[in-house]
């Protein structure tokens, strides 16, 4: 299975493409807030860099992680825990800098697969079976 990696256009993946690729990982940027999104049944982690926190507010955040989303932050130089501001509910992960690039390929493979919602959920269930 592949995996997306959805980051901000001012993170390039160009250091950690080999190990991206190696491990079924596509990267792909979000230029702005409403392309946020889970898309498809693929595993969807989205890497929050510290300049662009501003650019994705807590409703965006709340709506990919409630579609099945994962949201990994990168924290700047210094910056030893998640900052104030930053919702901790919605963060499956926190990489202080520097950070190695094995360190950040674990934390951008979802552990979970994206939830189903609404009537897709019930339709796949069906009468008397369970939604789980």
């Amino acid at each position: 299975m592949r995996y997306l990696l959805l980051h901000p256009p001012i993170w390039h993946p160009d250091a950690v493409a080999p190990a991206l690729e190696t491990s079924q990982v596509e990267a792909r940027a979000v230029r702005q807030a409403k392309e946020l999104a889970v898309t498809d049944d693929r595993p969807t982690v989205f890497l929050l860099d510290a300049e662009s926190r501003s650019i994705f507010p807590v409703d965006v955040m709340r709506s990919f992680v409630d579609a099945g989303g994962a949201i990994v932050a990168l924290g700047r130089n210094g910056e030893t825990d998640v900052p104030e501001g930053l919702p901790t509910e919605f963060l499956s992960g926190f990489l202080t800098q520097p950070t190695s690039k094995r360190r950040g390929l674990a934390s951008a493979r979802p552990r979970r697969a994206p939830r189903r919602r609404g009537r897709e959920a019930r339709r796949r269930s069906g009468p008397g079976r369970s939604g789980s």
